[in-house]
């Protein structure tokens, strides 16, 4: 369990003008609620997350807080309700986005829908990579982009899971996972319809896959990643098409 926290520097071309944000951002959560061996847990993570939030609060500056997937299985806890309680403590959290992980579509996706519909979970979940009757079948409960508005700053997320084979329930049309460096430019058209300001790429798809998504990308100004359980003192900087530097985190 990881918890970052970085400022991102907002541009708007027309007028010109500068908004601070305060992104926080977890992932790989795997329903480990008490953490281990006195580190981690999700009580010790809301009060670092409303310390962070109210300092950034009194500096004037909004807070996103995103998280990268797998907030489902991976602990007892999880059987409990098969994920339920998981979800329900992504809002307790205070999340405002989160991806959909391999482990969180383990039982396949018509039963991850079930949950979502139950739940009634109010974070925006995301992934523009399922198959499109996963998507209709979760009636908008699973988006593949939402749009932040912070001081008048649109904040693109698109959220993007691993498509690897052992993943996946070929049998089920509501398990399929479309390779997600496919999706690249669908997501930016989707951007460019929305006319974000900035565009975060919300990923479980492991830091690898990730640059190679930069590399792909014309306008990903961002990449908040998870997967492949690495920590990242400092962002991976990758050039994207047009050679820009673009973190990864």
């Amino acid at each position: 369990m990881r918890l970052f926290f970085i400022i991102c520097l907002l541009i708007v071309a027309s007028p010109v003008y500068a908004v601070r944000v305060q992104i926080l951002h977890s992932n790989d959560l795997h329903s480990h609620f008490e953490g281990g061996d006195g580190l981690g847990g999700y009580a010790r993570m809301k009060t670092v997350v409303d310390r962070l939030r109210a300092e950034a609060t009194a500096q004037g500056m909004a807070t996103l807080f995103l998280d990268g997937g797998d907030f489902g299985e991976g602990s007892s806890f999880f059987f409990a309700e098969n994920g339920a309680t998981a979800l329900r403590l992504l809002d307790d959290l205070g999340i405002d986005a989160t991806v959909i992980g391999n482990h969180d579509l383990l039982q396949g996706g018509e039963e991850l829908a079930v949950l979502l519909k139950r739940t009634n979970i109010k974070a925006d979940v995301l992934a523009a990579n399922l198959s499109d009757k996963f998507l209709n079948e979760t009636n908008g409960l699973v988006k593949s982009l939402v749009v932040k508005s912070i001081a008048g700053v649109r904040i693109g997320i698109a959220g993007l899971t691993t498509s690897e084979l052992h993943y996946q329930y070929a049998i089920r049309e509501t398990g399929k996972v479309k390779n997600p460096l496919k999706e690249v430019g669908r997501i930016e058209k989707l951007a460019k319809d929305a006319h974000v300001d900035f565009f975060i790429a919300l990923t479980h798809i492991g830091s690898k896959t990730d640059v190679k998504l930069v590399e792909r990308s014309r306008s990903i100004d961002l990449v908040v990643g998870a997967h492949s359980h690495e920590r990242l003192d400092q962002p991976i900087m990758a050039r994207n098409f047009n050679r820009k530097r673009i973190p990864i985190v």
